[in-house]
């Protein structure tokens, strides 16, 4: 599903990124730190793409380890579980003796 996310975030952006970049008479000024930068609107659709694509990737990252912590806070309970399960099998071999 992430994939698939990412996967249209990329198509959506390359195509206002290709239009944009047909369409140089439109330019922005942009104000940044005092500075006055003329640029075409495709650099700008561009870097706030590319900056989306890395958050989005960062999230990603780290709901990949909140999993991997789950997991294996899982795989302990299971553990536990199982020595349980072993445990009372033994009571009840006993009792049956």
């Amino acid at each position: 599903m992430k994939l698939l996310k990412n996967l249209s975030f990329l198509v959506i952006g390359a195509f206002a990124f290709i239009i944009s970049y047909y369409n140089k008479q439109i330019e922005v000024n942009l104000n940044i730190f005092g500075f006055v930068i003329q640029c075409p609107i495709w650099l700008v659709i561009g870097v706030f793409f590319l900056l989306g694509l890395i958050a989005s990737q960062i999230v990603c990252l780290i709901d990949d380890i909140d999993y991997t912590k789950k997991i294996k806070e899982y795989k302990k309970e299971i553990k536990q579980l199982k020595d349980e399960v072993i445990a009372l099998r033994k009571l009840t071999l006993n009792k049956d003796e």
